[in-house]
């Protein structure tokens, strides 16, 4: 009787363990579903005008939406500096219901629901770190804002976050082909292959590299953007680049500052809500000698290219973390604090880890980025709260170096 008893308790255990994982995913969904049901009831069921990019996102998404495959003729001509899957995808919903723009919108704010999901969804009924990062990403000020437009970061970010999770069940081919779609997406995408195409070459063998899918497969996935610069002549189609004067389609045209002011939207928007939710589980570490050079390296990059504000370009700020430092202090204070954040996300990341080469691959992608703008950063961010809601999920840590 008493093993009996036992034997039922254990598995009366193992069947309420299982039972308070489902409960914990059932109530994650309708956390997010209510949540996206009241975006949709603030945004009067996203049926507003167009406003900002939108105004000429639009348009051109209506030129892809009389086919389904569109003619070589538009994919060069069309007069935007990313790449045209967005459109295309706009496009299509548009050829099937005919509803306006507010259909478009309803597929950004259907794929922000499930990148939502795929990076807060509980996968150990012992653990909450991936609702938390869930809170995380949806912490960052723009997420919902642009899920809820017909902008381009969200279908971008929705591919990568794919590539990433197939990444990390080792499916490289799926990887590599749901990267090629975020480049198609937009351009600077192509940072997520390279860093993952990096890190495992960096661990297939210091002194004999072997030829391995894991490497392979997303150098394959980043060499889709040589395709694009064929079919462009460039790095857009040309009318763009002409009619909105894009200085840096001039190959030795760079800005580091937007380099340096994108660390400091990690810093802002990744260390420290990571660091506030997580505690002493964040990876922030103690501090190390070598924090000391890296603060000194990053200081002269700040003197040489201080990054106050847009150059050579039509808006003078840099997202809603330059405009609020603008409020209430100097440019050299603005410098300080834009310093401080981007210091906190070299320290934070100073392992060259698979996190930390996704991290500086996407910062050195924007040094060619046009203008310095705190939205770029959402894919990164998605990525970075995905990798720390599944690291150690279900015992096994998929992202070690």
């Amino acid at each position: 009787m008493e093993k009996q008893s036992n034997s039922s308790y254990k598995v009366g255990s193992f069947d309420g363990g299982v039972s308070l994982l489902a409960k914990r995913r059932l109530w994650f969904v309708a956390a997010a579903t209510l949540l996206y049901a009241g975006l949709l009831l603030f945004t009067r069921g996203l049926r507003f005008a167009p406003k900002l990019d939108e105004l000429h996102f639009w348009p051109t998404s209506l030129l892809f939406s009389h086919r389904w495959a569109p003619t070589l003729a538009n994919l060069r001509s069309y007069n935007e500096l990313n790449t045209p899957l967005p459109f295309l995808m706009f496009g299509w919903v548009e050829h099937c219901f005919h509803q306006g723009i507010a259909a478009g919108r309803a597929l950004n704010v259907l794929l922000s629901f499930l990148i939502v999901l795929e990076v807060g969804m509980p996968r150990d009924s012992g653990t909450r770190s991936s609702v938390i990062a869930a809170a995380g990403l949806l912490v960052f000020p723009y997420y919902l804002g642009v899920s809820a437009h017909l902008y381009t970061d969200i279908p971008a970010a929705f591919f990568v976050i794919l590539g990433m999770a197939a990444y990390r069940a080792r499916r490289h081919c799926f990887s590599a082909t749901s990267f090629a779609l975020a480049i198609a997406c937009r351009q600077y995408m192509v940072a997520f292959p390279i860093a993952i195409a990096l890190h495992e070459f960096g661990r297939s063998g210091h002194k004999r590299p072997r030829l391995s899918e894991a490497w392979i497969a997303p150098l394959a996935a980043a060499a889709t953007m040589l395709g694009w610069f064929a079919l462009f002549g460039g790095p857009a189609p040309r009318v763009a680049i002409l009619s909105q004067n894009l200085p840096t389609a001039q190959f030795a045209k760079v800005f580091p500052a937007h380099g340096l002011y994108f660390l400091s939207c990690v810093g802002l928007y990744f260390v420290l809500p990571e660091r506030i939710l997580f505690g002493r589980e964040s990876g922030f570490p103690r501090p190390r000698r070598r924090d000391f050079a890296i603060a000194l390296g990053l200081a002269l990059l700040f003197w040489a290219f201080p990054p106050l504000g847009n150059v050579d370009y039509f808006t003078p700020t840099m997202g809603y973390m330059d405009k609020f430092v603008r409020l209430f202090t100097s440019d050299i204070w603005r410098l300080v604090i834009f310093y401080v954040l981007a210091l906190t996300a070299c320290v934070r990341f100073d392992n060259l880890g698979l996190e930390a080469l996704l991290v500086y691959a996407n910062a050195l992608m924007m040094i060619k980025a046009h203008i310095a703008w705190d939205k770029y950063a959402l894919p990164l961010l998605a990525v970075l709260w995905y990798m720390k809601a599944t690291e150690g999920a279900g015992g096994v840590n998929a992202w070690q170096n």
